[in-house]
């Protein structure tokens, strides 16, 4: 776990004379006092009595600004330590201790908040601006009906680590909101609860959306009917990562038209809990989807799951633009002439059968280090497509068909290839699969 910050500077409980903040009997009453009163300054570590309440018509409070040390925010035992002779215990609040009645809870700039409880009847929404830093751990985040925890505009960096979504809300609303995020937002072992309403999707992203890495959360708590999809990119320049989730609800990994900009999202390992072998890669050009039922025998396989990629492409593919998978890697033992294989096979092409895939429609990307006792990798792709003859695949393909290149490699160590397509419009129905394991001969 984190250090948690102990050494107090100051003391907010609602027991307090409001005085000075620094015992509990003199604590400062609100957060809003601390800030009016106490000269806050970057460092400063403010305690919070576990069962203290701050009820507030709105709460907006800006923090420390730039790229200084967070003011910290800590849930502490009511009653136990004072700042001139420390002795504070760290106590998550199970409770709520920031509320409030009439609108947003807000918070600005540079901050940490450990444990503390946080009830808004609308939006909690989180800003780090100006190269700033907002990091919360064990958290409750309780939001409004038809409202959602919001990072918006920041150009610095939020973390959320093992905090809880209390997600009561009812209709149809995101989550979590990322607005024109230009920095970059982690959730880290997060859960969300009490979510039986929520038809929406869980994540949303905005414009200038920059970079997000979801990993370890689990949503299994969106039991309602109306499965909420957990990502709806608006037009993302960025990059959205999920990896290692728990979805037992089986929830859609994207929204059905999801618009991606310059942007992509990429999911390992995000499906039910059981399946580590799933895999979703989707941007502005294809996608590819994994696949237990569509597989080659002795092809890839995850903790013993066969599975094999399918692939898709959009209308704008074509003319130097094409869709490319996610990167394949493959470790390579000795120096020397090597030669990369990745199998492929399919039906039709964009729904019209019209036979094997040329080299020009369908090709390997090889990055590989071709210099000596040189960590740089070098890129090729003047690879060969011929007719594969050998395999078995499920799914009765009409076309199977080998991708290779070979090279000269002069360092041992990791290569990686992708398999690139430039023909537009393949659907699911064309039955375009990739066996991603790479044959290293």
């Amino acid at each position: 776990m984190p250090s948690i910050p102990l050494t107090a500077t100051d003391i907010v409980d609602d027991a307090g004379d409001n005085t000075n903040g620094q015992t509990w009997a003199t604590a400062w009453t609100t957060l809003d006092s601390y800030i009016a009163n106490a000269t806050p300054t970057a460092g400063d570590v403010v305690v919070f009595g576990h069962n203290t309440t701050d009820s507030q018509a709105s709460h907006s409070h800006t923090m420390v600004s730039g790229e200084g040390v967070p003011i910290a925010l800590v849930s502490v035992t009511q009653g136990t330590g004072s700042v001139s002779g420390g002795g504070f215990v760290y106590q998550k609040a199970t409770t709520a201790q920031i509320t409030s009645s009439a609108t947003d809870i807000e918070f600005f700039n540079s901050c940490s908040l450990y444990g503390l409880y946080l009830d808004a009847t609308r939006d909690i929404e989180f800003d780090a601006n100006a190269a700033g830093y907002i990091y919360l751990y064990d958290c409750t985040l309780a939001v409004g009906d038809s409202d959602e925890v919001i990072v918006w505009d920041p150009s610095g960096t939020v973390v959320f680590d093992r905090c809880t979504i209390d997600d009561s809300a009812t209709g149809g609303t995101a989550s979590i909101r990322l607005m024109n995020v230009s920095g970059t937002t982690i959730l880290r072992d997060c859960s969300f609860t009490a979510t039986s309403g929520r038809n929406a999707e869980i994540f949303l992203t905005g414009t200038n959306h920059k970079q997000t890495l979801i990993t370890g959360c689990d949503f299994s708590a969106f039991t309602n009917a109306t499965k909420p999809e957990i990502i709806r990119a608006s037009t993302t320049n960025g990059r959205i990562v999920i990896s290692n989730c728990y979805n037992s609800q089986s929830l859609p990994i994207l929204y059905p038209s999801n618009t991606y900009g310059n942007g992509e999202v990429i999911a390992t390992d995000a499906w039910t809990g059981t399946q580590p072998e799933h895999l979703v890669h989707a941007n502005n050009w294809g996608g590819t989807d994994s696949s237990t039922s569509v597989t080659r025998t002795s092809g890839a396989t995850v903790e013993g799951t066969a599975v094999a990629w399918n692939i898709t492409t959009e209308s704008i593919v074509g003319n130097g633009l094409q869709y490319c998978t996610p990167w394949i890697y493959a470790n390579v033992g000795t120096t020397g002439s090597k030669t990369f294989d990745v199998y492929v096979s399919h039906k039709t092409q964009a729904s019209s059968d019209v036979g094997d895939f040329t080299i020009d429609q369908v090709w390997l990307e090889l990055e590989y280090k071709a210099t000596a006792s040189r960590g740089e990798w070098t890129f090729a792709d003047d690879s060969s497509i011929a007719d594969d003859t050998g395999s078995t695949w499920g799914g009765s393909p009409a076309y199977m068909q080998k991708l290779s290149i070979t090279k000269t490699i002069n360092t041992v160590g990791l290569a990686r290839v992708r398999v690139c397509c430039a023909i537009p419009s393949m659907v699911g129905g064309d039955a375009f699969y990739v066996d991603p394991e790479v044959t290293v001969t």
